[in-house]
């Protein structure tokens, strides 16, 4: 009878020790469990923000660009405005006849012999460039006058002009253009005002003086 109980003990002992050699084994102590993805990656960008907040930086400050309205500085120039209104210098020809011509009026430079009724001229033009001093210089071409039996005939003189005939006019005339004769009082060149009706007839010949 014992000799059963000590058999029956014996073979529950080594059942049990069976049974607990079979359970779940436990984890070895140096692999510890990661932690959650979520975990981690929190961890990781606090991190990162702390890292780029405290680093610190060499990068330039910017300037804001003008904007396009607002008005920009002229650059500065050494060089002064030159003024367009200058006076002329003392002295300086003004190329203007000493004595304006008159309404009505016109002077000519005589280029052919003149007879008591004809007169061949150019128009005058007055320069100031083709002379030591002023004077009138044919242009154009040639015109004929027809001068009025009654018209006014006046030489030229250092003491003034002088009435003459009409036909003491033209001889003076005829002698200078020609270089014939009397030339002793052509200094004057052959330059004479016409007074000029509607018409256009000479009412009078004036002589005009010249040094």
């Amino acid at each position: 009878m014992s000799t059963r109980l000590v058999l029956s003990a014996t073979a529950g002992a080594v059942a049990v020790l069976a049974l607990a050699g079979c359970g779940p084994k436990a984890a070895p102590a140096g692999n510890a469990a990661a932690p959650p993805a979520s975990t981690a990656a929190g961890s990781s960008a606090g991190s990162s923000a702390a890292a780029a907040t405290g680093a610190p930086t060499d990068a330039a400050p910017t300037t804001a660009a003008p904007s396009a309205g607002d008005p920009q500085p002229a650059p500065a120039t050494s060089n002064p405005a030159v003024s367009s209104t200058a006076p002329l210098k003392p002295g300086a020809p003004t190329c203007k006849p000493d004595k304006p011509v008159a309404a009505g009026h016109k002077v000519v430079v005589a280029d052919k012999a003149a007879t008591a009724t004809t007169l061949y001229a150019q128009d005058g033009a007055f320069d100031c460039g083709k002379a030591p001093d002023h004077g009138w210089w044919p242009k154009g071409d040639e015109k004929t006058y027809t001068i009025l039996p009654t018209a006014k005939a006046e030489l030229a003189g250092a003491e003034g002009n002088k009435s003459v005939t009409l036909a003491k006019l033209i001889e003076h005339l005829n002698a200078c253009v020609t270089n014939t004769g009397d030339t002793s009082s052509c200094g004057s060149g052959k330059t004479y005002d016409l007074g000029l009706d509607p018409a256009g007839k000479v009412t009078s010949l004036t002589e005009l003086f010249s040094p």
